[in-house]
């Protein structure tokens, strides 16, 4: 939102049709963070599987909608890539939660859409390798031996920075983007929240790590910028905004919307 970028409910429960028609209207969708387990956790990550499918057939008509995952919605958009495989995760993996750290960049890190030199500033890119200014916080991720060996996911993602774990044991994925050249993106950590929260001293608050959130900010908005999508009329748009349901404060920063019978899901 401090980039311009209005905020709606996307109901994840919503039928085919719905997700459909709603992707119609808006530019993007972000999977955020998070974790659900037993039959919502089967039935959300079928979701995903659809939205996913939805955002790549748009994308490979020209269409540039923007299919966005962090952490948790990082993992569950991966899962959908490698066809439902959710043998991809390695769990747990400890340390991490939460904790600033930096990232190694891949050979493909160069020419990329997401951070490539030409249009990276350096000062971001010398933070995310050098200064530990990505926020991490999760016990799951994708590790790179299980990237590169499952043939389906390595084929749709390019994986752009990797991070080890504290104990140096666990070498996983930090950064992908759509190989084909899609809107598809996803980082496993969060650069959403070091700007916004002040509930943990793990969380970084540094000039470097605010850069690196507002660039990422500034990117996203950027891509969504790429296609024309509109709901037909203000009050339609008006109908889902996010902010119209209950904002619940619960210390230190944490602000978060309690959305409850979205009008999509009926």
């Amino acid at each position: 939102e401090a980039q311009g970028v209005r905020a709606i409910v996307f109901p994840w429960n919503a039928s085919y049709e719905q997700q459909l028609e709603l992707a119609s209207k808006v530019n993007g969708v972000w999977l955020p963070g998070g974790g659900l387990w037993g039959r919502v956790y089967t039935e959300y990550l079928h979701a995903i599987e659809r939205l996913y499918s939805i955002a790549r057939d748009m994308n490979a008509r020209g269409d540039r909608f923007v299919l966005w995952g962090t952490c948790w919605g990082f993992e569950m958009l991966s899962i959908a890539a490698a066809g439902g495989n959710q043998s991809i995760m390695t769990y747990p993996i400890p340390g991490m939660e939460p904790l600033m750290m930096s990232v190694n960049f891949t050979t493909a890190q160069p020419a990329s859409r997401m951070l490539g030199n030409a249009t990276t500033p350096a000062d971001v890119l010398d933070a995310m390798a050098h200064k530990k200014a990505t926020l991490n916080w999760h016990k799951q991720a994708l590790l790179v031996d299980s990237y590169e060996g499952n043939e389906e996911l390595r084929g749709r993602f390019v994986a752009l920075a990797t991070t080890r774990d504290p104990s140096g044991k666990y070498n996983f994925v930090a950064a992908v983007e759509d190989r084909d050249g899609g809107a598809i993106y996803g980082t496993q950590f969060h650069p959403e929240r070091p700007p916004f929260e002040f509930a943990n001293d793990h969380i970084g608050h540094s000039p470097s790590d605010i850069a690196v959130s507002q660039f990422y900010a500034e990117f996203i908005a950027s891509q969504l910028r790429l296609n024309n999508h509109t709901f037909s009329t203000p009050e339609e748009a008006e109908s889902l905004r996010v902010a119209q349901w209950p904002l619940k404060d619960i210390g230190w920063g944490i602000r978060t919307y309690f959305v409850i019978d979205p009008p999509a899901s009926g």
